[in-house]
């Protein structure tokens, strides 16, 4: 019922008293006061609506007796705000107190510069300069490297505000504040840097603008009032203040005669920590600078809370205060920021964040610099020189690139690039579309049923899948991002079901994991709760989910209104589950930062407030999960309507997906088809004379198959079975060993034995002849062999004959030395590459060949020197593309650990390496347990392809009953989805033929006590798998790489032109002229793809971001493929044009 004015009504809740009426966009309006529940008001007058709400103009009283006038909401969805009930019964209520304007603020630019005390091109500091485009760098005059400066100017990042500085002593830098004549000691100084290598920095670039915009006058100069040595002796640092301030300003004047700027200041952090100190002190600086640098740090953290030492925004007060007098505020720049042990705890050594007594995970300093990012862009500050960038060894524990403490590659860059695009797409967004409409009640319900083949399926999970828009304000909802959680968290000690695990170790600590999927995981990772109903037993030991070290950036740019409750309710409805790397306690401290209005309510969001929560940059899939019941039916209520993706799975049953229209009360019912039978493979009269234990293997969907029927397997690693008895290798072994080996594995079950091929002591032709005796045998025993073309590491001789130099010291924890970069950067091509080309065409007709696979357990090491990985992924693709050209009747996988232990699990590089066509099933390796980084089944399941774990063992690291132990860890990968096992180090032999591996192998010489104990598990196991295969159909997968599924590349992808490719300004090409290309891909040239494709004049468009030969950033949109041609594509083209011409496409 509408207000009337002069009438007095009064708050049902706590409510925001506002200037005017709104409360949404980027600066709503500001709150005047905050009023509690039951304050009295006066009407006085009309309504009005803003934001889709009702706002009338209100009078209260303030403490002081006077009176308060504005805006305040009527009610927000179903809950009122505002009544005219008479308060008469109403307890009285304390006077309302104006509170201190408090808004939040979303950033619209990356601010986050780079500081280089090294300029040297190590860890890719060049091509981050690239990547992160950083709006402010400050280089050391002895680190100015020219082909760097004029690359910054040409291309890499032309519009950076570059500021030098002038390395001199603390001594030289007194002692010039301490003459007689600061004016002349500024000018010389200034003069210095001016004749410094015949005039280097007063050259310019290409453009006209000079290599470095400016240059610090002196570092750190002088401590402050705020320092001991000020409270000591003032009237002297007065002396010096003033001896500065003419410093400075001579300084300046010298290097503006050549049209360089200068920035002022730069104390130490916290010493000048007030706007007077500037004021009363460096008056004549404050007058003729533009530029002021501040030097900002804190410990643990730069977001100020308890327990933290901050002097972020300190430059705030002077920003304010010291207003120029022609009206313009000075440009502030931060010319050093980050993380020391030593501001606020002066006892402490002034190391960064990587230091070795109390570390920072990389998750916590990203929480510092992505706030410390939006402070500065509220203030338009110019940037912040992240100290340091290009590090030197003294300041190493700063660093921002190569590895941590742990040696896992750094992320930071990847992170700020995150950042950067982020805000970019918010600020080219339209002011107005930045303002979200208030949060929605579920408005839709989703029930229906599942059947196979006519009967219910139960126990299926069903996965709802939408984007942020969607699922992001339901609860329950989580993040879909493969391989994110990994069940590798080992937790012992605890006693209790199910739930309580989740509620206690679970819920508010990993993110891309509902309850439905942990109860479903939860006892396939851990076999022994199937065998207890699911409760955990103290003296077990347990592994259960965390998320992965690395995770994709996140920042605060996702608002929310017409939401009330406290903080915990809102990180369990909101935010739980969809933002990897962020736990409850690193939600609250810094919601309070982003979200200061917080303190004014005493930590309870208010409906008719806006509130900022954290986003995952570069993913937008969300999802909701079920399992169906006992009838094969499932329901999810109370969801926004909208456009879903369906998932479903089960075992036995083929994967179901379905994109659908949800509105109001939807009710489905779907029957899942039998897949299609695979079709046979047809032999060949050469092959078919050959004994075999069957046609060629093949893969269908996520299993093996041969001539149509499913192939789940137990196999064994044998590494040196090709070389027994050659005398070229294990000279204890003999020929009759072979038979030996490969009659127990059979006996066992086996159907796959893994060897290491190459021999560094014999040649092509040799390994050729000593292979085929050796698939002679194994095809007599109907069995397959899997060769690895080369191992990783210097201490077996399974290496390439030649190849040695390309192995070195690599690792200084690690004492083998290993395949180094200059293998995988081109030295493949000199020895390796033929080797395998040789001995992959001499059996490519041969189907007793389980598959190729590239090598034993390669990376790049370390991987930091391999930006993107991309010298190890185009290594990868190009002998996967040669064998599958040669060969193409047998599969090829990697041989890796896992993509963790190759650093492809950042951002989605695990799918560019195993994404492509020509890897047709993925590698673990995995020992004791050791399952962190091993989520590569999430990888082929989300691949839909097989994956095998091809070394297993437990050793002295996993004291315990093997037996058990393996028979547990089998359950676990099988019940994730293995086709097949193979435990290391198989040698049955009686005594040492030095193939077998004293820790962790299975053999009757090191492990007698229970060899035959794992010979009966294992053939067992076999015996299961037959009998699971036997009972299949196998599923025929789709083809990744059809133009008829236009969704084979995701945003962040990068792909390679395979010929000459036209980049438009717009998808499609009937109709328009040349106008409408940009530029032209050149065969092999790189694209990121920087969207979601559209279809358009029958073709699938990309939009794309390229960097041209002249170092311009094109954005547009280019073609995946013609009817004939494939345009672009994850991996370079099989063979680069020399002079060949070729006719532009797309």
């Amino acid at each position: 019922m509408p207000f009337q004015p002069n009438q007095r009504i009064v708050t049902c809740t706590s409510v925001n008293l506002r200037v005017s009426p709104g409360f949404l966009g980027e600066t709503p309006p500001a709150v005047l006061a905050l009023l509690t529940e039951r304050t009295a008001c006066i009407v006085t007058g009309a309504a009005t609506t803003a934001d889709g709400l009702t706002w009338w103009p209100l009078r209260v009283m303030l403490a002081d007796g006077r009176t308060l006038e504005g805006w305040a909401a009527e009610r927000v969805d179903d809950e009122m705000l505002l009544t005219a009930n008479s308060e008469e019964s109403l307890p009285p209520v304390a006077p309302v107190r104006p509170v201190t304007p408090l808004t939040h603020h979303v950033a619209r630019r990356n601010r986050l510069g780079f500081y280089l005390h090294s300029a040297n091109n190590d860890a890719g500091l060049w091509e981050a300069i690239s990547r992160v485009q950083p709006p402010v760098m400050l280089i050391h005059e002895d680190a100015a490297n020219d082909m760097l400066l004029r690359e910054i100017r040409d291309f890499r990042a032309p519009d950076a505000f570059i500021i030098g500085r002038f390395y001199v002593t603390n001594d030289a830098q007194r002692a010039m504040l301490a003459s007689d004549d600061p004016e002349g000691e500024g000018r010389r100084f200034a003069e210095r840097i001016l004749t410094y290598d015949f005039g280097k920095f007063t050259r310019r670039g290409s453009s006209g603008r000079l290599f470095i915009d400016a240059w610090m006058s002196l570092n750190e100069a002088l401590p402050g009032p705020a320092s001991n040595s000020y409270r000591e002796e003032p009237a002297r640092y007065h002396r010096l203040y003033d001896a500065y301030d003419r410093f400075q300003v001579a300084f300046r004047e010298r290097l503006v005669q050549e049209g360089i700027e200068a920035v002022a200041f730069n104390f130490a952090a916290g010493n000048f920590s007030e706007a007077a100190h500037y004021l009363d002190f460096f008056p004549r600086t404050l007058a003729a600078y533009t530029y002021l640098g501040f030097h900002e740090y804190g410990w643990p953290s730069l977001i100020p809370g308890a327990g933290v030492h901050s002097g972020a925004g300190l430059y705030r007060s002077v920003l304010a205060a010291a207003q120029r007098s022609d009206g313009t505020h000075h440009r502030i720049v931060i010319t050093e920021a980050g993380l020391t042990r030593a501001y606020g705890h002066p006892h402490n050594p002034d190391e960064g964040w990587l230091n070795r007594d109390e570390p920072l995970d990389e998750h916590r300093y990203w929480e510092s610099l992505a706030w410390y990012n939006t402070l500065l862009d509220q203030d338009d500050v110019l940037g912040a020189c992240l100290y340091q960038v290009g590090h030197r060894g003294d300041w190493a524990t700063f660093r921002h690139l190569g590895a941590d403490n742990a040696g896992r590659t750094l992320h930071l860059i990847d992170r700020i690039v995150a950042l950067r695009d982020s805000v970019a797409v918010q600020a080219a967004a339209p002011t107005a579309a930045s303002a979200p409409a208030p949060m929605r009640s579920g408005a839709a319900t989703l029930t229906g049923q599942i059947t196979f083949q006519g009967r219910p399926v139960a126990g299926a999970t069903v996965r709802l899948v939408g984007d942020l828009h969607l699922l992001g304000d339901v609860r329950g909802a989580v993040i879909d991002l493969p391989g994110v959680v990994t069940w590798s968290r080992p937790v012992t000690g605890f006693t209790g079901a199910l739930r309580t695990a989740w509620d206690r170790f679970v819920v508010d600590a990993v993110a891309g994991l509902s309850w439905s999927e942990f109860k479903r995981q939860a006892p396939i990772a851990n076999p022994t709760l199937a065998a207890s109903n699911g409760r955990f037993a103290a003296h077990e030991v347990y592994y259960l989910p965390e998320n992965v070290p690395v995770t994709p950036a996140f920042v605060w740019d996702r608002t929310v209104s017409g939401y009330r409750g406290a903080i915990f309710q809102a990180w369990r409805d909101l935010v739980q589950g969809k933002t990897p790397g962020m736990d409850y306690a690193a939600f609250r401290r810094q919601f309070v930062a982003y979200n200061p209005i917080i303190t004014l309510s005493k930590g309870r969001l208010l409906a008719d407030a806006q509130y900022l929560l954290p986003r995952t940059v570069g993913v937008d899939r969300y999802a909701l999960t079920t399992t169906t019941a006992a009838r094969g039916r499932f329901r999810f209520g109370e969801i926004p309507a909208g456009q879903y993706s369906v998932e479903v799975t089960a075992p036995g049953v083929p994967r179901f997906t379905l994109d659908l229209s949800v509105e109001g009360e939807t009710r489905v019912a779907w029957e899942i088809a039998p897949p299609a039978p695979a079709p046979l493979t047809e032999l060949t009269p050469e092959i078919a004379a050959a004994p075999q234990p069957g046609g060629f293997v093949g893969v269908a969907g996520r299993e093996f198959v041969v001539d149509g029927r499913v192939l789940r397997f137990i196999g064994v690693n044998v590494r040196g079975l090709i070389w027994y008895g050659s005398g070229r290798t294990l000279h204890f072994t003999q020929s009759g060993h072979r038979q030996e080996v490969l009659d127990r594995a059979r006996e066992m079950g086996a159907r796959v034995i893994r060897v290491f091929l190459p021999c560094v002591n014999a040649s092509t032709q040799e390994t050729i002849d000593r292979l085929g005796a050796a698939l002679q045998m194994a095809g007599e025993r109907n069995l397959y062999l899997l060769p690895a073309l080369v191992d990783f590491y210097s201490t077996t001789d399974f290496r390439i004959p030649g190849d040695d130099h390309f192995y070195a010291k690599l690792d200084p924890n690690f004492p083998i030395s290993l395949l180094s970069g200059a293998f995988y950067r081109g030295g493949y091509q000199e020895r390796y590459l033929p080797f395998v080309r040789a001995v992959v065409a001499a059996f490519k007709h041969d189907p007793r060949l389980f598959a190729w696979e590239i090598g034993n357990e390669l990376k790049y090491e370390p991987a930091f020197q391999d930006p993107g990985r991309a010298a190890f992924l185009s290594f990868m693709h190009r002998v996967a593309r040669e064998i599958k050209t040669i060969d193409p009747n047998h599969l090829v996988t990697t041989g890796m650990i896992s993509a963790s232990h190759a650093s492809l699990d950042e951002g989605e590089l695990w799918r560019r390496l195993y994404g492509v066509p020509e890897f047709d099933f993925l590698t673990i390796h995995c020992y004791n347990e050791e399952y962190a980084g091993k989520q590569d089944h999430e990888y082929a399941r989300v691949l839909a392809k097989p994956f095998i774990i091809e070394e297993a063992g437990f050793g002295r690291a996993k004291p315990g009953d093997r037996v058990e132990l393996t028979r547990r860890d089998m359950a676990r990968w099988f019940g994730f989805g293995a086709s097949g096992y193979m435990p290391w180090g198989f040698m049955p032999t009686p005594f040492d033929i030095g193939d077998g591996d004293q820790d962790a192998g299975m053999d009757r010489v090191f492990h007698g006590g229970d060899y035959d104990r794992l010979f009966s598990l294992f053939r067992e196991r076999a015996a299961v798998l037959q009998a699971q295969a036997d009972a299949m159909t196998p599923v025929k997968p789709s083809d990744p790489t059809s133009p008829d599924n236009p969704t084979a590349f995701r945003p962040g992808d990068i792909v390679f032109a395979q010929t000459a490719v036209r980049v438009r300004r717009s998808p499609g090409f009937v109709g328009k002229d040349e106008s409408d290309t940009l530029t032209a891909l050149t065969p092999g040239q790189a694209a990121t793809i920087i969207g979601v494709h559209a279809l358009r004049d029958g073709l699938v468009w990309w939009p794309v971001r390229l960097t041209t030969a002249e170092g311009a950033m094109v954005e547009g949109w280019a073609a995946q493929a013609t009817a004939t041609d494939v345009l672009l594509a994850t991996v370079l083209p099989a063979a680069l044009p020399g002079m060949a011409t070729f006719t532009l496409q797309g």
